[in-house]
């Protein structure tokens, strides 16, 4: 369950910067090299020469990119382009955005997240061998990132710029209406930015509806979908208290975190479409067979390539329990329905599980049809993402040869409420996009 703290928050100063769309810029991992100059021309004080500063040539151990993003921050503070708010504030957080074809507002909330209690003298060195660049994480642009980057960033500006996303249930859907009603009079500060996501911040500095916020968080589990941040700011905080005791308000214990309640609009759990290396190489009638009375099956036809329109047909059915399967063994797929049988023998086999888990169609493909019924306990299998990244790779000849292939449906966010408290297995990928802008908030460390 997430500690949350207000924090004294660094924000642009709209005297001098005029307009706060042009100082924002997406996280890290969305920007390319392109975006980054463009970022550059667009303000002085954009907020991209801290997140993720250019390196210029004459660079040297004293003089480089995060040295230069240190002195900006300094130097925006001095002029009066930053300004450090006088009480500290949990600041909420709206974005606007098109999903589905729809707009939708998108409500949450930034505030500082208590880091949990952890000694990394153990383990360090190897915790940060395992951010070096050749370790790092391929962003948006197929760029490989180097989270010792964030490291050195944060070590040197000493404030989150970068906010962790943090997703917590609340049944009762209360924390965000606490804040909602205290703003409900404010004037927010606006920013579109270039993608046409408008970004609103009001910030809320009131004791007691902070208190209430603290209180109500307390009992509502979160799970982080973004955290490198939150993982940076923990070797932040050790190597601080290498060199001497931290009082317990000092805020290098939090970290700057956005907040979403599960059941906000614009969330989606990622495609998987599995494609098996090693499970048996069935024909479509064997297949068949092996799936029994567990479920109702029939052939939907030949050729990898009618997988795309078995995904749309499956898809505007939005049926639980609904699966195409392929066979490589004779290029066939055959579409499969759950059984009531089907879901008794799930439960008899998985009574230890979360009722909720038992009803995901990942869980049922993976764990009944796949290690249960065709007795694959340890599928090797590659993930993609559409149909037609699926038939690519089984065309191919680049790729290996998949005996079997299949067409789940995504879950639902509202199907992992149930699953949200810690211990329960989650393996799904909750995207977040569009991701909190950066630079509404600076969250000075020192």
């Amino acid at each position: 369950m997430p500690e949350i703290r207000a924090i004294h928050g660094l924000r642009y100063d709209l005297g001098h910067i005029g307009s706060l769309a042009e100082v924002i810029s997406p996280p890290t991992a969305e920007i390319s090299p392109e975006q980054r100059d463009k970022l550059y021309q667009r303000h002085p004080a954009n907020v991209v020469r801290v997140l993720t500063n250019r390196e210029e040539v004459g660079d040297d151990d004293s003089s480089n990119r995060f040295t230069r993003a240190a002195r900006f921050i300094t130097d925006w503070q001095r002029q009066g382009v930053l300004q450090k708010d006088p009480d500290p504030a949990i600041y909420v957080y709206h974005q606007e955005f098109d999903f589905q074809g729809q707009s939708v507002i998108r409500r949450g909330f930034l505030a500082g997240a208590v880091l949990p209690e952890q000694d990394l003298s153990d383990n360090y060195e190897d915790a940060i061998s395992a951010l070096d660049p050749k370790n790092g994480h391929l962003d948006f642009f197929g760029i490989k990132t180097n989270p010792l980057d964030a490291l050195q960033m944060l070590r040197a500006t000493h404030t989150n710029v970068e906010p962790a996303v943090s997703i917590y249930s609340d049944s009762k859907r209360n924390v965000q209406q606490i804040l909602e009603n205290c703003v409900a009079t404010m004037t927010p500060l606006v920013a579109k930015d270039e993608f046409g996501v408008t970004h609103r911040l009001w910030p809320v500095t009131d004791h007691m509806v902070i208190g209430e916020v603290r209180e109500a968080m307390a009992n509502c589990p979160d799970r982080y979908c973004y955290e490198l941040p939150h993982s940076i700011a923990q070797f932040y905080r050790h190597e601080l208290k290498q060199v001497s005791d931290l009082p317990s308000n000092h805020p290098a214990h939090s970290v700057l975190t956005a907040f979403f309640e599960l059941n906000e609009p614009g969330f989606a759990c990622r495609t998987q479409l599995p494609l098996y290396l090693n499970a048996p190489q069935l024909t479509s009638s064997e297949l068949t067979e092996k799936l029994g009375a567990y479920f109702d099956t029939f052939s939907y036809g030949q050729g990898v390539e009618i997988g795309t329109q078995l995904w749309d047909e499956l898809t505007e059915l939005g049926e639980f329990g609904h699966f195409g399967l392929y066979c490589a063994a004779d290029d066939q797929w055959v579409i499969a329905s759950l059984t009531e049988e089907g879901m008794l023998r799930m439960d008899e086999l998985y009574s230890d599980r979360p009722e909720a888990w038992r009803y995901l169609d990942r869980s049922i493909l993976e764990w009944l049809i796949m290690l249960d019924l065709l007795e694959t306990a340890e599928p090797r299998s590659t993930y993609v993402e559409d149909v037609e990244s699926l038939i690519k790779r089984i065309r191919s000849e680049d790729f290996p040869e998949y005996s079997m292939a299949a067409i789940v449906l995504p879950t639902q966010p509202s199907q992992l409420e149930p699953l949200w408290q810690p211990g329960n297995p989650v393996s799904e990928k909750l995207l977040t996009d569009p991701q909190p802008v950066c630079g509404l908030v600076f969250n000075p460390l020192k």
